[in-house]
């Protein structure tokens, strides 16, 4: 998982991605559940949602195969929850759940766009990052520090 979501997003931008899903998953273990905990496991349901994001945001350039991506991925995903679920106790849903929404949101900021530009033979596929999506990670990372201070433990 953190070879491939690397690969697409760069060194900066995985590290980004790691690291603020894992404050993501932490704070959402903090504030939601009633046995917080910490640890990769936020971090890794981050990847997998910032994966699953790319895919599903290039899934017109990358044809057939970005659609069956993004469906392993939410199954990938949906399966871990379920089994996660069905441990309570055991495993911290909060922290999988937060690390994954966070995966998810930093990686529309900094999820690589896909183009094709067929003026060529063979065909180029282009990779431009958004714009901004530096100063959305930025803006993330501001609102997860104010819920740093915010939230008190469930």
């Amino acid at each position: 998982l953190g070879p491939e979501t690397e690969r697409f997003y760069g060194h900066g931008r995985f590290l980004t991605l790691y690291m603020l899903s894992g404050l993501g998953g932490s704070i959402a273990s903090y504030a939601l559940s009633p046995a917080p905990a910490v640890g990769a496991s936020g971090a890794i349901f981050g990847l997998i949602g910032g994966l699953g994001i790319f895919y599903y945001l290039n899934r017109q350039a990358l044809g057939e195969f970005g659609r069956n991506q993004v469906r392993g991925i939410a199954a990938i995903a949906f399966i871990n929850l379920l089994i996660g679920f069905a441990a309570q106790g055991v495993i911290d849903n909060w922290g999988h759940l937060g690390g994954l929404v966070s995966g998810v949101l930093i990686g529309m900021a900094l999820s690589p766009r896909l183009t094709i530009d067929l003026r060529f033979f063979p065909p180029l596929l282009i990779r431009r990052f958004p714009a901004q999506g530096w100063l959305w990670a930025m803006a993330i990372t501001l609102v997860m520090m104010a819920l740093v201070r915010l939230v008190t433990p469930a």
